[in-house]
């Protein structure tokens, strides 16, 4: 079973990431990973937040709180959506 400590057991570090090998970075952590996606594909669409609702799947709504859930800057796209 998965848990606090993780699948393998032992304590995690403080941030919640699993540890890598000596010297190897830690993986990038879903929200992490759901960020950069959500900025290639606005960066994609021009910041048209109703394409990138299409292309993910999800409500307009949903884009919408992702990115304010995140602090996506949408002003460095001119253009797209109106705010």
């Amino acid at each position: 079973a998965t848990g606090p400590a993780g699948p393998r057991g032992g304590a995690r570090p403080p941030d919640g990431r699993s540890a890598g090998r000596e010297g190897e970075p830690s993986p990038p952590t879903l929200a992490e990973v759901e960020r950069d996606y959500l900025v290639a594909l606005l960066e994609r669409a021009g910041g048209n937040r109703s394409q990138v609702a299409r292309w993910m799947g999800v409500s307009y709504p949903t884009v919408q709180k992702k990115i304010a859930d995140f602090g996506i800057d949408v002003g460095r796209w001119r253009g797209g959506d109106p705010p």
